[in-house]
């Protein structure tokens, strides 16, 4: 009997131990899903039941042994705190040190070995006024208006400080002690001899001088409309022509002024020149100018059809007299452009060629 019973017991575990054939539709067990097996745990079996499904903790270790050689573990109190993240707005700034206490800057002088004769006794006195703080101010005197010079002071005071004549003299007594310096170059060999003579057909005026508050003036009558007239070196200087001249010629010049009172037959030309200005009382036909600042040209209903031409020049300006608004009307000042405008243009031939214009603003 046993021994026919064996095989069927073993054929029954083979049985209980294959595995179950997965219902039809459903996938086959991949990775990660649980696997089906003979034999289920019984923490397995309340999993699927829906129990719970903790697991069970594991108890913690034995703690080592303190020694000399290893550290203590922290408690659990610091290593909450040392997890607990910082406040967003920071730690809390430190308490301010407390102040020194009372005698210590003496102390400190004593020990560097500085004596009283050293100015300890003033820096003691300083650092004790210091320390009043507001009370400081306490040993002030008051001023009284009696005190108060702005408020004293005799009429002849005031007109004085307000005399700008005066400060304008002085100014140009040292303006005109700056220029002879100047002109001579510290030595009188420097100085070159003012000239005003006929060569020929031509005027030499040159290194003529003055000052600004007593410009010099000369009146040229001897000439005639063959005659040409230089000026060269000339500054703080008027010059006066009474009859018609060919030319006029003015280089190097400073501050001079030039009064025409007929007409000039070829043109004025004026080169390299500052702060001058040009007076036409009769026909000029032209005007030109290479680098120079601060001309002034003053025309009249003759010399209104001047041709002016200027290279380099700044503060040109051209004052002349308005006909359509009668013989008391002012005369009109006009500068004359220093910006232009140049363009590429197709010319009536085909052929490209370039287009200047002065500068145009709007407005």
């Amino acid at each position: 009997m046993n021994c026919c019973s064996a095989p069927a017991d073993d054929g029954k575990k083979k049985k209980e131990g294959s595995p179950r054939a997965p219902p039809p539709g459903s996938k086959p067990p991949g990775r990660g899903s649980p696997s089906t097996s003979p034999k289920v745990s019984p923490r397995m079996e309340a999993a699927l039941k829906g129990g719970n499904t903790e697991q069970p903790k594991k108890a913690d270790p034995p703690a080592p042994p303190v020694t000399k050689e290893t550290p203590a573990p922290p408690k659990a109190e610091e290593a909450n705190m040392a997890a607990k993240p910082a406040p967003k707005g920071g730690a809390p700034p430190p308490p301010p040190p407390p102040p020194p206490p009372a005698g210590f800057m003496e102390n400190l002088m004593k020990k560097s070995g500085q004596g009283k004769n050293d100015g300890s006794a003033a820096r003691a006195a300083l650092f004790a006024d210091i320390a009043k703080g507001t009370d400081i101010t306490k040993g002030l005197r008051k001023v009284s208006d009696s005190d108060k010079r702005h408020k004293n002071r005799a009429e002849g005071e005031v007109g004085k400080a307000t005399d700008f004549a005066e400060l304008e003299r002085k100014k140009a007594a040292r303006q005109e002690e700056l220029e002879k310096k100047k002109r001579a170059g510290y030595s009188s060999a420097a100085v070159k001899e003012p000239k005003l003579a006929l060569e020929g057909k031509l005027w030499k005026i040159e290194n003529q001088l003055g000052t600004k508050l007593d410009r010099k003036n000369d009146v040229l009558k001897d000439c005639d409309m063959k005659q040409s007239i230089a000026l060269d070196g000339c500054e703080n200087y008027v010059l006066e022509v009474e009859n018609k001249i060919n030319m006029i010629s003015i280089s190097n010049c400073k501050n001079v002024g030039i009064m025409v009172k007929n007409d000039v037959v070829a043109s004025i030309e004026v080169s390299r020149g500052e702060k001058i200005e040009v007076l036409a009382g009769g026909k000029l036909p032209s005007f030109i100018l290479d680098r120079s600042n601060e001309v002034m040209l003053y025309t009249n209903e003759k010399s209104r059809d001047v041709e002016i031409t200027s290279c380099a020049c700044t503060c040109v300006n051209v004052t002349f007299s308005d006909e359509t608004g009668g013989p008391d009307a002012d005369p009109i000042e006009r500068p004359v452009p220093e910006q232009f405008v140049t363009r590429i243009v197709t010319g009536a031939d085909g052929h490209p060629k370039l287009e200047t214009g002065p500068m145009e603003h709007a407005g």
